[in-house]
């Protein structure tokens, strides 16, 4: 386990949550993490077109029920920063 541990924290703080966002779309019924994640994403340093990206990017994984979830639980998760 201390191996993988190691790994992950050889992982920049961004390209992480990026990774967990992509996972999570992946997964398409972790919506409420994945808001934990896309706001992550935002503030270690992704903008918003990256996190799309990356979203967009999973619909050849996930199909597009799971990727439309996705955009709108970033939708969501931008709204409420912007509004703050």
């Amino acid at each position: 386990m201390s191996y993988i541990e190691g790994m992950l924290l050889t992982i920049d703080d961004i390209t992480r949550e990026l990774c967990t966002v992509a996972a999570l779309t992946v997964q398409g019924f972790s919506l409420p993490e994945l808001k934990v994640h896309i706001k992550g994403s935002s503030n270690t340093g992704s903008n918003k077109s990256e996190i799309l990206e990356i979203i967009t990017q999973m619909i050849a994984y996930c199909r597009f029920p799971a990727a439309t979830y996705a955009l709108l639980a970033a939708q969501d998760v931008f709204d409420e920063v912007e509004s703050n």
